[in-house]
């Protein structure tokens, strides 16, 4: 790594650098023998791959993605942590960290693809909700994978490879699709910060340029239950009209699942919403900030 980091910064001082981050027993012995050289880091995670085959076997899929959601995500938001503290420790600035793949890691077709179903959505979002905070330094997270193969959340019948790429393709979508599509059509481009009580509720909010809309990205984690909760905006004054984009479907493990949207009238900067059971809820709020 060094040999080529010398190389490539003699070629072109302005080349990004970036080397492999995996464990922390790894991570801390690559860091004391590079220091500093280097511009960012790369890491994968697939939090729930440590789950045995034998208890995806034996396990209710709601216990699986419970699990994953409750325990396996937060470890990885963990590692994040401690991978930014060991950077910050060994070169003593700030270094952006590329998330090169991510996503569920159920692997098995047994006994459905795990990997495809809507609970693998909602841990893709919770994901998408961690990487976005500002003290993790994401320069980039790259789902993995975009269309066919294995992981694709998008896919073509028949053999993908054999079609010719010039005529127009049918895509069938996968509860993965619509994370990224409700966050491409209801989401702004200014954070906020938000706060969720309670366990059961996670929640990532948004402003866009005007400050006319809020936006809050809302995953209900409880695999049994509708969860009401009191939506408070501080300093912001809604024209009386929400816009709820709800992604779900029938059970955790469904492979199919949409988008429903549902408009309400509220009054006041404080309302009443149910979070429908392992669901991902997108508020789209119009109004002005106070």
């Amino acid at each position: 790594y060094l040999k080529y980091y010398s190389a490539i910064k003699a070629t072109n001082p302005d080349a990004q650098v970036g080397v492999i981050l995996c464990i922390a027993s790894w991570d801390k012995a690559v860091m004391n023998i590079i220091k500093d050289k280097l511009d960012f880091a790369v890491i994968h995670l697939y939090p729930g791959s440590e789950i045995s085959q034998n208890k995806i076997l034996r396990s209710p899929a709601k216990e699986i993605f419970q699990q994953i959601l409750e325990v396996s995500v937060p470890d990885s938001e963990d590692y994040l942590n401690q991978a930014q503290t060991l950077l910050k420790e060994t070169t003593g600035r700030d270094i952006p960290i590329a998330v090169t793949e991510y996503n569920a890691g159920l692997t098995s077709d047994h006994p459905v693809p795990f990997r495809h179903a809507l609970g693998t959505a909602l841990v893709n979002a919770e994901l998408l909700r961690v990487f976005m905070k500002p003290e993790h330094h994401i320069l980039m997270a790259n789902y993995w994978q975009f269309s066919n193969s294995f992981w694709g959340m998008v896919y073509t019948n028949g053999d993908f490879m054999q079609h010719g790429y010039a005529e127009k393709l049918n895509y069938i979508k996968r509860p993965n699709y619509y994370v990224y599509e409700l966050y491409a059509r209801h989401f702004g481009g200014t954070l906020l910060n938000a706060v969720s009580e309670g366990r059961s509720l996670s929640v990532n909010a948004s402003k866009d340029k005007a400050e006319n809309k809020i936006y809050l990205a809302v995953l209900n984690k409880d695999m049994e239950q509708d969860v009401e909760c009191t939506v408070n905006l501080n300093d912001f004054s809604p024209t009386g009209e929400v816009v709820a984009y709800i992604l779900s479907g029938k059970n955790i493990d469904s492979l199919d699942a949409d988008v429903k949207e549902t408009a309400y009238e509220i009054e006041g900067n404080s309302f009443i919403f149910t979070f429908p059971r392992h669901s991902l809820v997108f508020l789209e709020i119009k109004g002005k900030k106070l």
